[in-house]
């Protein structure tokens, strides 16, 4: 279960908004705690899109602070490109560093 904690940021910080369209594109951005069975995370979480298939989503997460969500939106899409550069070794059990 995600808990968005701050859903106003598309309105307070429109810079760095504009910074995570540029490179994150339609993928969807929160800031707000995920609880899972390991306890809760609070920080800048991601969603991408599958590649592969257009209904399966990975949540991803980025940071506690915005300083290190953007280098962490490359890093994830760098892993991607390069994985979908690899076609011949892609297997289905082959998932992104994210949660």
């Amino acid at each position: 279960m995600l808990e968005v904690t701050y859903p106003e940021l598309r309105k307070e910080d429109v810079h760095f908004v504009n910074r995570v369209k540029n490179v994150w594109k339609d993928n969807r951005l929160w800031y707000g705690t995920r609880h899972d069975e390991n306890g809760s995370k609070l920080g800048f979480w991601g969603e991408l899109k599958d590649q592969y298939e257009a209904d399966k989503k990975t949540m991803c997460f980025l940071s506690h602070t915005k300083s290190q969500v953007i280098p962490r939106m490359n890093t994830y899409l760098s892993f991607l490109y390069n994985q979908a550069l690899k076609v011949g070794l892609w297997t289905l059990t082959m998932k992104p560093p994210c949660t």
